[in-house]
C-alpha cells in the first residue's frame, strides 16, 4: 500500500519596521510519501520520506531581515518482525537533514528505537517487552517559526536515550461476552 499526503500553508505577516510597512510573506510545503508492506504472517514494515519546506520573503530590505529558506528531509523505516515461539522484534530508523537554518542550531540527527517482545499465554494476551529509544542519543528537534519582523530557529534536546521493561497483560473479554 501507497500513503501520500501533504499541506500548504501561507502566512501574511503584516508589521511596521520605523514606521514602514513590511509584508513578511511564509510559505510552508509539506510533502510525505511510504509504502508499507506486510509479508504473510511475518513482517509488516513501512518505509516513508517526508519533506517541508519554510520559504520566508520580506517587501523591506533590512539587515535582520533576509529572505530565508530552511528545508527538512526525514527518511524513516520500521519494521515489526515475527519469529517462532511468539517473539517479536522491532525497530523504527529515523534520519532527519536539515537545511538553511541557523548555524547554532542545525542537527541531522539519526534515531534509533528498538523492541524485543515475548508474547505468552495461550491467546497471547500477555507480553513482556524491553525497549531501547534514542540508541545513539541524537533526538534533537529543530524548529522554525516567523513572524511579522523576525525568524526564530530553536534547537530542543528531547528526552534522551532510555530503556524500557513493560508487562503488558490484555483484558480481551468482559463477563463472558
Amino acid at each position: 500500500m501507497f500513503n501520500l499526503g501533504g499541506t500548504v500553508t501561507y502566512v501574511n505577516n503584516i508589521s511596521y519596521l520605523n514606521s514602514e510597512k513590511n509584508i513578511g510573506k511564509n510559505w510552508i510545503f509539506i510533502q510525505r510519501f511510504a509504502t508499507d508492506v506486510r509479508i504473510k504472517k511475518w513482517l509488516e514494515t513501512t518505509t516513508g520520506v517526508n519533506f517541508s519546506l519554510n520559504n520566508t520573503k520580506y517587501s523591506l530590505a533590512a539587515a535582520n531581515l533576509q529572505d530565508q529558506s530552511a528545508r527538512t528531509w526525514v527518511f524513516s523505516h520500521t519494521a515489526r518482525i515475527f519469529l517462532k515461539g511468539d517473539w517479536i522484534i522491532s525497530y523504527d530508523l529515523d534520519k532527519t537533514l536539515n537545511q538553511g537554518f541557523s548555524d547554532n542550531v542545525v542537527q541531522n540527527p539519526f534515531i534509533i528505537n528498538g523492541t524485543i517482545e515475548k508474547q505468552f499465554l495461550k491467546k497471547k494476551n500477555a507480553a513482556v517487552k524491553l525497549q531501547a529509544f534514542d540508541v545513539l542519543n541524537q533526538n534533537i528537534f529543530v524548529n522554525r517559526q516567523v513572524t511579522a519582523n523576525a525568524i526564530t530557529d530553536t534547537r530542543t534536546n528531547r528526552l534522551g536515550r532510555y530503556f524500557m521493561l513493560s508487562f503488558i497483560f490484555r483484558l480481551n473479554k468482559f463477563g463472558g461476552q
